[in-house]
């Protein structure tokens, strides 16, 4: 079983647009549907990499390529919803399987209330 068959739960995105007058406005949707792995916690390599204070502040995800192998085009600062919660992306990687098909590794932090 591969990685991408675990992909079970559905995101969407937005993305904050370009800034206009040296101001920047209200993330607008970009994505309708990716499909991720459950939220996973992230590792002490990862917090150190992504110089986050402490594990509790940051969850991981996947997302795979599409049948034409396209990935998503997520971007870090662009906005993550899974279900009622916005998880803004700090860190984006890219990984190629060994079959040739890619899938993103993506670093998501809690928003601060």
């Amino acid at each position: 079983m591969s990685a991408s068959n675990l992909a079970g739960m559905i995101a969407s995105s937005k993305r904050p647009p370009a800034l206009s007058g040296g101001k920047v406005g209200s993330p607008l949707p970009h994505l309708a549907q990716v499909q991720i792995v459950p939220l996973l916690p992230v590792g002490a390599e990862l917090v150190e990499e992504a110089q986050l204070k402490s594990a509790r502040e940051g969850k991981m995800t996947y997302a795979f390529a599409d049948d034409q192998n396209r990935l998503p085009d997520i971007c870090e600062g662009d906005l993550l919803i899974i279900g009622e919660i916005e998880y803004p992306v700090k860190m984006v990687k890219e990984w190629v399987r060994p079959d040739g098909g890619s899938f993103l590794e993506l670093l998501l932090t809690e928003k601060k209330r």
